[in-house]
């Protein structure tokens, strides 16, 4: 089990210009599968202690991200 220190630099829209919000963290991986024929691995990480507000700012940025992939 590895534990990190993290911070995430997440692309948010604000008054119609997009700017950086910045995440510190930390976590825990708890999951990394090899990508085959590729020199990464994907990983899982379980997010240890994250203040609420983050928790929601990243959930709002996932889902606009999967609404946009669709």
């Amino acid at each position: 089990m590895t534990k990190l220190k993290i911070v995430l630099l997440l692309p948010i829209r604000r008054h119609n210009q997009l700017t950086t919000k910045k995440i510190s963290c930390h976590g825990i991986i708890v999951r990394t599968e090899s990508v085959p024929g590729e020199q990464y691995f994907n990983v899982a990480i379980y997010f240890s202690d994250i203040p609420q507000k983050d928790v929601n700012c990243l959930n709002d940025y996932i889902d606009s991200s999967l609404k946009q992939s669709v």
